[in-house]
């Protein structure tokens, strides 16, 4: 049975507001604006997440949101992980691997530099994702049955989607 994991980088933060930790950090214009070209893009692929596991974060959260808005997306379960917000890439993996393999495909919404590690080790490639930038989706399909044979396995790209850059974003 293939399985798919989805890793997408929460969108863009903004810098300059006012908040009391990091983890309280909002989306800024541009960030909610790239979740919103994300969203158009995943619908086109009709895509749905029997299981979504998001970071605690407020930018995580807000991502998710604006993606939840789509009539076309189906977002079945929802887990909301503070585990997620700092972790790295063993972190993530061991995470992965407590996952119920009734689940064929999970979304997983985090931070860098735990999902580049994850994007490179899963695909056992250094240089592919040297850059894993905000609102970044990457598919990866898995030969694989049970999530527990994360670790071992490599998974194969399916797709890659990065926001489109406009001269005038700086």
């Amino acid at each position: 049975m293939m399985k798919s994991l989805y890793l997408l980088r929460h969108a863009k933060s903004d810098w300059d507001a006012v908040y009391d930790t990091d983890h309280d950090r909002p989306l800024s214009k541009r960030g909610r604006q790239n979740a919103e070209e994300l969203k158009e893009f995943l619908e086109k692929r009709k895509l749905s997440f029997p299981l979504c596991l998001v970071s605690t974060s407020r930018r995580t959260r807000q991502t998710l949101e604006i993606l939840e808005e789509s009539k076309k997306l189906k977002f079945y379960k929802i887990l909301k992980d503070p585990q997620i917000y700092e972790a790295n890439y063993t972190a993530l993996i061991n995470h992965l691997q407590e996952i119920s393999e009734d689940y064929a495909e999970i979304l997983l919404i985090a931070h860098n530099p735990g999902l580049e590690e994850l994007a490179n080790g899963l695909l056992q490639t250094r240089s592919l994702f040297q850059k894993f930038p905000t609102s970044a989706f990457l598919s990866l399909h898995l030969d694989i049955h049970s999530w527990r044979e994360l670790k071992n396995c490599e998974a194969r790209l399916g797709f890659y989607w990065i926001p489109s850059r406009k001269k005038d974003e700086t």
